[in-house]
């Protein structure tokens, strides 16, 4: 009977434990709540506060300190977003300028590849051994794979 009596002993025993650690979390829960709810009414009264400082009422001297600095926040804050702006202004205006130089040096291959062509094709017609350099006008052979003046690849 004693092993009996020292089990249920045991088992009340761990009972109360998990009893007293089930209300302490349930209380330490109520402390977060609690707590939470304390930090929204903080921002709810620093709103309060921001709203009428913003309408002009006159706030005590510490008050008005803390709304000051928050006005000179937003307005580096303002002052960061315009020179963001003008960053990615910049960053605009650089990939433009870089597609048209781009787009102006493919458009430039393409003449003097079409007047290498031409050039190639008179001189071929002509049985000249000769021809000129399509960007310099340097004559260049018709065997040549660059103008021995400006160096510009023939095709």
């Amino acid at each position: 009977m004693a092993i009996f009596n020292k089990i249920g002993s045991f088992a009340r025993s761990v009972s109360d434990k998990t009893g007293d650690k089930l209300e302490i979390s349930k209380l330490k829960a109520q402390i977060r709540s609690n707590h939470d709810d304390i930090e929204e009414l903080k921002l709810q009264l620093g709103d309060y506060i921001w709203t009428k400082f913003d309408s002009g009422v006159i706030m005590d001297e510490k008050a008005t300190e803390i709304c000051m600095a928050i006005r000179q926040s937003e307005l580096d804050s303002a002052a960061c977003r315009q020179e963001i702006a003008a960053i990615r202004a910049a960053q605009e205006s650089a990939r433009y300028q870089a597609d048209m130089e781009a787009e102006a040096r493919s458009e430039m291959r393409a003449q003097s590849a079409e007047l290498f062509n031409e050039v190639r094709t008179f001189a071929a017609s002509s049985n000249r051994p000769f021809s000129a350099c399509p960007l310099c006008g340097a004559p260049v052979s018709n065997d040549s794979r660059f103008c021995g003046d400006c160096g510009t690849r023939l095709y």
